[in-house]
């Protein structure tokens, strides 16, 4: 029997994004004249979403402008992040080996993200990385935690796809995992605001280079 697949979030698990959204953010509180923030900051802010994020931004500034929305104020930090998401974003040290060595191993990839669908093929393309996976499901009617959103990665990976393994940074990835009934696989590098070995997943790997023995563990 081959290798169990092992589907992956995207941003805070393979791709650092922090720097991006950061400069987004800190253009929109430029144009409502509100303090910039610090790249530690975001990344506590980050893992649940742009309208989180802008959430708490203001929350840590005076709160909400006058005369403006938080709807308003997330579509824009989202206009802004896509005029230039891929200005600072970067693979996580050791993807790429990672990557490499589970194909090697026999293992399907498949990537299942919130990220806009066009956005995440071109993330993959410009970080080349879009040719290790060979099911890409990016947000759209369904979104992680449904299940049904991993359960699309899932049935387009084909048979024995059902054994697959799912590997994020946050609840939410863990969530989804248990919905879809998978084992789950989180790393503490990420963005997650609970500590990960709080999050009930099945593994914890400090470094993306560990997921090849967490996942002989739970292939045992």
């Amino acid at each position: 029997m081959p290798p169990a697949p092992v589907i992956f979030d995207l941003d805070g698990t393979l791709v650092d994004s922090a720097p991006d959204f950061l400069s987004a953010l800190n253009r929109l509180f430029d144009e409502i004249e509100r303090p910039r923030f610090t790249l530690p900051e975001v990344r506590a802010m980050m893992g649940y979403g742009a309208r989180v994020l802008v959430e708490h931004a203001l929350e840590r500034s005076g709160g909400l402008p006058a005369g403006k929305s938080l709807d308003e104020l997330t579509a824009r930090v989202i206009e802004l992040f896509f005029e230039r998401h891929l200005e600072f974003s970067r693979l996580f040290p050791g993807v790429v080996t990672t990557l490499t060595g589970l194909r090697a191993e026999g293992r399907g990839l498949g990537l299942c993200t919130n990220k806009p669908h066009e956005a995440t093929l071109e993330t993959l393309a410009r970080l080349e990385i879009a040719r290790f996976f060979d099911v890409v499901v990016g947000g759209g009617k369904t979104m992680k935690p449904d299940a049904d959103h991993l359960k699309a990665v899932i049935d387009a990976l084909g048979p024995g796809a059902g054994r697959a393994v799912m590997v994020g940074d946050t609840e939410t990835d863990v969530k989804a995992a248990r919905n879809a009934r998978l084992p789950v696989i989180v790393v503490s590098y990420g963005y997650s605001r609970i500590p990960a070995a709080e999050l009930g997943a099945d593994r914890v790997i400090g470094d993306i280079t560990e997921l090849p023995r967490a996942l002989g563990e739970l292939d045992e």
